[in-house]
């Protein structure tokens, strides 16, 4: 058992050990003043100890020095010192208060106010001439009492002004807390000691024991805390801990006095907001089986937040359930983001559901914004069994154009011979372009409809034929490519190879080989059974005929398999 001061000065009355460094040879002892009727503490330094050594002595010398010339309410009052039989001793200013080491919590409102006051007294000590490097800021040296009143304590390694470590005192410290340069002896800076706050402040964050801290180390020697923190502390928050924690002190903040300056402007806790576009989506079916796909967007406007969520389809009597994040027909992607502009995807299988058929689901968002729960309607509208998928009524429209279209060109150009060799290569060309041009036009994209107006004009200089042929073909080219877009491709995107492979989709080919089963059968009304144009009708319309028979056949196919599995299907 340690030996209490020696009695020689009755002055002093143990009340209770406090602290022991039995490797240090030191010991802390609370004790009544009886001069000044005030508890004290009282380090002793027991250098008689076989266990104690000179760099004990050291630094008990070395907190005296300091802790002389100190005088701040967050530094514990040093107050005298004297030599007894066991060692030498320091009396300091009692403050009733547990270190941060024990295991208590903070809320992280409490934790910025704990970084300001300590911030506050590092301003102090490095203002002063020559300014007071604590080199030993961690969880054991920072004491709170109930008010919440915060303390600095231990100023056995702390040195006056910077420069290099000597060679006795390279590994003084404790690792974890200390940064580069003091593990490797170099220059210290007044960034130093915002390391070791950094360090003790994301402790208290994370509830990581002091001696644990090497468990957030990564492989490159960096703190890692990120997966740790609470999800709701704002950005501006993380990013000021990353600073002093930089192992660069170039990369840290310059010193306390700038740290402090931005840590009071930051809300430490900040929700971020949801805002669903559109907020519900309605989905319809042309088709038996069709996989319907909409796109929305998730949007969090509060700045220095992270919105980060993931999305679950609400439970449903009539539906086969999974898991939260799996369902049988709706699917959403991506399932999970961290993202404040997430533009995700909803897509329905619409195989699993009955058909002429409202089915109504709700689609939850759970997220660490402030309402941590958001609902996104859905309506889906299943095929009829009987539907027809081609629209007939425009496809109808559509051959009347054409018809109308060849006629009138057969009619302008007159002679049968030029029609038959050039005006046909204009008609067909414009037919396709113009079908290109229809779908940009369709989707409100004008520079589309507009460019291939040009492209026309160019070709018209590489291949023979009239320009009224072209002019016709694009007219009904164009008409073609609203039809395709309006009754067969909504889901196609913009882009000029998605218009491409709408017009050479089965849905595009039936409109184009329509379009030119009009035009050919219009030019036969004028010109009469002649050799090529004759050629021309075979080569529209048994293609044509081909196409209808092969999406009928699929038609009654998937009625037929739809019979066999209704009593499976799932119920609105």
């Amino acid at each position: 058992m340690n030996k209490p001061p020696n009695p020689s000065r009755p002055r002093y009355q143990k009340l209770r050990e406090l602290g022991c460094n039995r490797s240090g040879g030191r010991v802390t002892y609370l004790v009544m003043d009886h001069a000044t009727q005030q508890q004290v503490v009282i380090k002793q330094f027991q250098f008689a100890q076989s266990d104690s050594n000179w760099s004990g002595f050291k630094a008990y010398e070395r907190e005296i020095e300091v802790l002389r010339s100190l005088n701040h309410p967050g530094i514990p009052r040093y107050l005298d010192s004297f030599e007894t039989a066991q060692g030498f001793c320091m009396v300091q200013e009692y403050k009733n208060a547990k270190s941060f080491a024990s295991a208590r919590s903070f809320e992280p409102e409490a934790i910025k106010q704990i970084a300001i006051n300590i911030l506050e007294i590092l301003v102090y000590l490095q203002n002063l001439v020559p300014a007071v490097i604590h080199r030993d800021l961690k969880p054991e040296n920072i004491l709170v009492d109930e008010e919440m009143n915060v303390y600095l304590v231990d100023f056995g390694l702390a040195r006056i002004g910077g420069g290099e470590a000597s060679l006795s005192s390279i590994a003084s410290g404790t690792f974890g807390f200390m940064p580069p340069e003091q593990l490797y002896n170099r220059q210290l800076t007044n960034a130093t000691d915002l390391y070791g706050l950094g360090a003790t402040l994301i402790c208290l964050l994370t509830q990581t024991a002091s001696n644990k801290i090497e468990t957030l180390i990564d492989e490159t020697g960096k703190i890692s805390f990120h997966n740790l923190i609470p999800s709701h502390l704002s950005l501006r928050w993380v990013k000021w801990l990353e600073t002093m924690i930089q192992p660069s002190f170039a990369d840290r903040y310059l010193n306390a006095a700038a740290a402090l300056e931005v840590i009071k402007t930051i809300d430490i806790t900040r929700s971020p907001a949801v805002k669903i576009v559109p907020l519900g989506l309605e989905l319809k079916a042309t088709y038996l089986g069709e996989k319907l796909t909409q796109t929305f967007k998730v949007i969090n406007d509060i700045p220095d937040t992270l919105l980060e969520g993931n999305w679950e389809v609400a439970p449903h009597p009539n539906d086969n359930r999974r898991s939260a994040s799996s369902h049988t027909w709706i699917y959403i992607q991506p399932a999970q983001f961290s993202n404040n502009h997430a533009e995700c995807q909803v897509t329905v299988d619409t195989s699993k559901l009955m058909a002429d058929k409202n089915y109504e689901r709700q689609i939850l968002l759970r997220s660490n914004a402030s309402e941590d729960t958001k609902t996104l309607s859905l309506k889906v509208k299943t095929a009829s069994l009987t539907s027809q998928k081609l629209p007939w009524r425009s496809l109808l429209v559509l051959f009347g154009i054409a018809l109308v279209g060849g006629l009138i060109a057969s009619l302008i150009i007159g002679d049968t011979g030029k029609l038959a060799k050039f005006a046909w290569i204009g008609l067909t060309i414009g037919l396709t372009i113009g079908s290109i041009g229809g779908l940009g036009g369709a989707f409100g994209s004008l520079p589309v409809f507009i460019n291939t107006f040009w492209i026309v004009f160019i070709l018209r200089f590489l291949f023979f034929g009239s320009d009224f042929g072209y002019f016709i073909g694009l007219i009904v080219g164009g008409t073609a490519g609203y039809i395709i877009r309006n009754n067969f491709g909504k889901s196609l995107s913009q882009g000029f190879f998605s218009l491409l492979s709408g017009v050479l989709s089965s849905a595009g080919m039936i409109s184009l080989l329509t379009a030119g089963l009009g035009i050919t059968v219009g030019i036969l009304l004028k010109i009469g059974f002649y050799p090529l144009v004759i050629l021309g009708l075979l080569l529209m319309a048994i293609p044509l005929g081909i196409k209808l028979y092969i999406l009928y056949a699929q038609e009654a196919e998937s009625i037929a398999n739809y019979r066999k599995s209704e009593r499976f299907l799932i119920k609105p």
